[in-house]
């Protein structure tokens, strides 16, 4: 089965609002609107939205893994491009 597709709209219109949902855990501070949505899976493609002052410090830092990390390294830019990892 494939994710749900939803047609073009401004999810940040006033009448939009309704469709946004706070998040779990962070009510009154962060704001999730799905986008597309696999029941058979669980998987989704969502916007978040964090209001000012949102703490998320209680979540702990996310960073990538050190496979995701190699994966960066082994980018090889062309000459003329200066970029580093």
């Amino acid at each position: 089965m494939s994710k749900s597709t939803t047609p073009y709209w401004n999810p940040l219109a006033k009448d939009q609002s309704d469709r946004w949902r706070w998040l779990e855990g962070l009510e009154a501070q962060v704001q999730e609107l799905i986008l597309s949505e696999d029941p058979a899976t669980g998987e989704i493609t969502r916007l978040t939205r964090f209001l000012s002052g949102a703490d998320t410090a209680a979540f702990g830092g996310k960073a990538p893994s050190a496979a995701t990390k190699a994966a960066w390294c082994s980018i090889s830019p062309s000459p003329s491009e200066a970029w580093e990892p």
